[in-house]
């Protein structure tokens, strides 16, 4: 215990340092720059393209010639705190160029003359006569390239055929459409360029009173690779980006996209994972989505670990979600992955192995079909799981003195493969509609031992026996989610619709065995304890059925407002068969079949005010929740969730934000039933039908000053729940526990993100709680107890740019001790590496890493109830070297739909 604080006090003091350093390093870099900074200079146009590039981290595309013989102004310390579009309008519209904004991280410059003469955004009308004019028409087609690909953005020419005269310019829409309305009668021809490609003109085409509509087809466009040139220099987007209500991290190109998403969200700021794999927040109870899909609580595990990190390309972190979101919800995590699309058949193959002290293995693929506006796809994959945990578990039951100490060694080994597979399809309709149908299912076929010492004494004196117990278990988890959607887009693109279904059956089958032997102080056999088995048979059946939309009001005001219906179905069956005369009987009195259904339909709305500096959004959802527990009880309650948002900017440099938000953390399905769960001889949790909800009451003051972000977030919660003793029996030693409600909670949080650009190859994202305090009172075992305390946690990334297609990565983190719920929590630390190598011309990657360098994959914890005392070391498979390899088979990349599936809070209870 005692190296194991010492060593985390040294990775602590050892971050404080780098951090000071990399402080230090940052302050001189800036010291040399300044006068450097504090005058514009003239340079040639392409080294300013270059000097913005490094500093926004963006890139150009041009026609080569175009910046020949022009030069700007630059001035580095003016334009550090203005948005990349501002910039280049100063810096280009003196020198007759335009540009177009591909998307976040590709820009194209072009002559002023190419820009479009008539005003109007993608998807909008051009208008070229009043719109009381009688003698007009219109015309429309849509560009492609040479491989049916739509060509969005492209500048589109109309002009009059009997002089070549140039009437007005429109862009495509992201399908490749465009169209001209208002146009007078006569005859035309329209030419389409685009930069990278050949230009291409239409025949001539005429309007008149018999045809006022001239549909054009299909416009194609050759590339010419020969006259592009871009600037050399890389544009990449920072690890981590700071919003009002978020933070998103961009990991598609990061090093530390190894392993699987459990590591991943490891390096994340502000999340935690616990030894049981549940993924928190801020400390807020919080909604796990992939690509704005659900993830069951009873599969969460599985999920992550077999979703490799380096399918990942960013990880939302949503830390004051709005009225939208279910109200069961303080924060959202959305993991977005990586997907490949072009026009024809593409594919990506990834497998990635790991050793520690245990093999692993992940192998998938993922295979995409599109053809114009149908996209079909599907994904499979096996994962090789195995891992090995540690537990040592004091306990001191204390009817009088001296005490009863039960020592109890649990080693458990898990060997599981697990299958996984997805296929859907959508189709785009036109410009505005789509629709789509996913299926999605896992299989874990999971088995191994729990081998445990429970060693008996009295405080003070020797043992006086042993309990050995090898105990085989298998476990067999599946779920599927059927899911239909269907979205439309108004032709102004100022409303939309959402319209989904989903179901989502899940099933789950846990077996254990439990042989046993009573050892003395000789290892002498004293008794052969009762064998018993027992078999946790759950089926949980969802139906989601939900409709979102949105409408600008003006320019100012925006309404969003859906409903959403959830049905649940959740059948528990636990037998409890004990071995009589060598065959296993089944137990009645301890055994169950529980049956229990819940109804919940929920109505928000969300008004929005946006003014020049300040953006003001009320919202309130409304929930009906409906619970029978067949034969037993039933519920029936509506209560309303409250959100408010308000945001003020300050210019270009900062931002100040407040938010509070309520919620209800609803009790989980088989926690409200009265079943007997037995761990072990000495360990039985039950059920505890009389559990109420959780209510917190969230508020939010954030800010941004430059880079600088500060968080500080108050927690107030009624009814709180966690898991402590409610009676023991002191004659045999045994503990029973179950969920409980505490009378209050509360969590105060400072939390702090700093990101360094160091040099032109070494960058750090700095983030962490520097200051936490949390509190808890509840009563346990009959007596009332409190506890509080303060805390903090760290974590400090750092990315090395060695070569153009090399980077390494390293991310250190501490956690101090804490107090929370009125359980005593160590201090914890690691270190992760991770170098990626970029392979034949991108179309690879090369992953290698290294998890848990410190050897400090332990947690400990600890609970003091007077007449029961416990403390738990539990310790996991540690510094483990990965390696993984991904091929992209096809060129394009166009983002898949990603639907939501709506069934989040109640697949999260099981």
């Amino acid at each position: 215990m005692m190296n194991t604080r010492k060593t985390n006090c040294l990775v602590g003091l050892a971050l404080c340092l780098l951090l000071c350093m990399c402080h230090t390093a940052r302050a001189r870099q800036q010291a040399n720059q300044k006068n450097e900074a504090a005058t514009a200079v003239r340079l040639p146009l392409a080294q300013v393209l270059q000097k913005l590039t490094g500093l926004y981290g963006i890139n150009f595309i041009y026609e080569q010639g175009l910046l020949a013989g022009r030069e700007a102004s630059y001035n580095a310390e003016q334009l550090k705190n203005r948005a990349p579009a501002v910039a280049l309008e100063e810096i280009l519209r003196p020198l007759g160029l335009r540009f177009r904004n591909i998307d976040n991280q590709n820009y194209a410059i072009f002559p002023e003359e190419e820009q479009e003469k008539t005003a109007g955004a993608g998807g909008a009308e051009v208008s070229l006569t009043p719109q009381d004019a009688r003698q007009d028409g219109q015309i429309s087609g849509r560009v492609e390239d040479m491989a049916h690909a739509p060509v969005p953005y492209a500048t589109v020419a109309l002009f009059s055929s009997a002089d070549s005269t140039h009437l007005a310019t429109r862009l495509t829409d992201e399908s490749g459409y465009y169209l001209f309305k208002g146009v007078p009668y006569g005859t035309y021809f329209l030419q389409v360029s685009y930069v990278g490609y050949d230009k291409a003109a239409s025949p001539v085409v005429s309007l008149s009173h018999g045809k006022r509509g001239a549909a054009i087809g299909v416009l194609q466009l050759k590339e010419r690779t020969a006259s592009l040139q871009e600037v050399v220099v890389e544009g990449r987007k920072p690890l981590i980006e700071q919003e009002t209500d978020r933070y998103v991290m961009h990991v598609e190109n990061s090093a530390l996209a190894s392993g699987n998403a459990v590591q991943l969200l490891k390096a994340a700021p502000f999340v935690e994972v616990s030894p049981e794999n549940e993924v928190t927040l801020q400390g807020k109870k919080t909604m796990i989505l992939v690509d704005n899909k659900p993830v069951a609580a009873a599969a969460l595990a599985e999920v992550l670990q077999t979703l490799p990190a380096g399918t990942v390309s960013q990880v939302e972190l949503i830390t004051n979600p709005s009225a939208r979101y279910d109200a069961a919800y303080g924060a959202v995590i959305n993991i977005v992955t990586r997907k490949d699309q072009a026009q024809g058949l593409t594919a990506t193959l990834r497998t990635e192995a790991s050793q520690g002290d245990f093999g692993r293995l992940n192998v998938n693929g993922r295979l995409t079909y599109k053809h114009r506006g149908l996209t079909l796809f599907g994904m499979g994959g096996y994962n090789r799981f195995n891992f090995q945990t540690h537990d040592r578990l004091d306990r001191l039951l204390r009817a009088e003195l001296p005490g009863g100490l039960v020592e109890e060694e649990i080693t458990r080994t898990f060997y599981q493969d697990i299958y996984s597979f997805q296929a859907g399809a959508n189709l785009q309709v036109g410009r505005n509609q789509q629709m789509g149908v996913l299926v999605e299912g896992q299989q874990n076929q999971t088995e191994g031992t729990f081998v445990s010492y429970d060693r008996f004494s009295t405080m003070g004196l020797p043992v006086d026996s042993v309990l050995l117990t090898d105990s085989p278990f298998s476990n067999k988890p599946h779920h599927l989610n059927y899911h239909l959607y269907y979205s439309l887009l108004g032709d102004s693109a100022n409303s939309e619709l959402y319209v989904l279904a989903t179901y989502t059956p899940v099933r789950r089958e846990l077996q254990q065995y439990f042989p046993s032997a009573l050892l003395g102080q000789g290892n002498d056999t004293l008794r052969i304890p009762q064998p018993y088995r027992t078999t946790n048979s759950y089926a949980f059946d969802i139906w989601v059925a939900q409709a979102d939309y949105s409408y600008a009001l003006g320019k100012s005001w925006q309404l969003e407002a859906g409903l959403k219906h959830q049905a649940t179905d959740s059948r528990q069956v636990i037998d409890f068969e004990a071995e009589e005369g060598g065959r296993l009987s089944r137990q009645a009195g301890s055994s169950s079949n529980n049956h229990l259904a819940e109804a919940i339909t929920g109505g928000y709305g969300i008004l929005s005010k946006n003014w020049e500096q300040d953006r003001l959004q009320l919202g309130v959802r409304l929930e009906h929740t409906k619970m029978r527990y067949v034969g037993h009880y039933e519920q029936d309650y509506l209560q309303a969730f409250p959100t408010l948002r308000y945001r003020r900017l300050f210019g270009e440099a900062g931002e100040l934000a407040f938010s509070y938000r309520r919620t209800i953390n609803r009790v989980p399905y088989d926690e409200l039933v009265p079943y007997t769960l037995y761990i072990n001889h000495y360990t039985v949790f039950e059920g505890n039908p009389s559990l109420k909800p959780q209510y917190d009451h969230i508020f939010s003051l954030n800010t941004r000053l430059s880079q600088l972000g500060i968080n500080i977030t108050f927690t107030s919660s009624e009814g709180r729940f966690a898991q402590f003793p409610i009676r023991q029996d002191f004659e045999t030693r045994v503990t029973y526990a179950a969920l409980q409600n505490l009378e209050s909670a509360s969590d105060l949080a400072v939390d702090v993100s700093y990101p360094l650009q160091l040099t032109s190859w070494w960058s750090t994202e700095n983030s962490g709680t520097v200051f936490g305090w949390s509190s808890a009172r509840g009563r346990v075992l009959g007596e009332s107890f409190s506890a509080s305390g303060a805390w903090c946690a760290f974590r400090s990334l750092h990315a090395f740019k060695l070569h153009p297609s090399v980077t390494l990565e390293l991310n250190g983190s501490y956690r101090s001790a804490r107090k929370a719920e009125l359980t005593y929590t160590g201090s914890n630390g690691n270190v992760n590496l991770g170098l990626l190598v970029q392979l034949l011309k991108g179309k690879g990657q090369l992953r290698v890493g290294a998890e848990e360098v410190l050897g400090q994959n332990s947690y400990y914890t600890s609970q003091n109830f007077g007449v029961y005392r416990t403390q738990r070391h539990r310790s996991f498979d540690s510094q483990r070297l990965t390696v993984g390899l991904t091929f992209n088979l096809g060129q394009a990349k166009v983002k898949a739909p990603v639907p939501k599936l709506g069934n989040e809070e109640a697949v999260d209870r099981l």
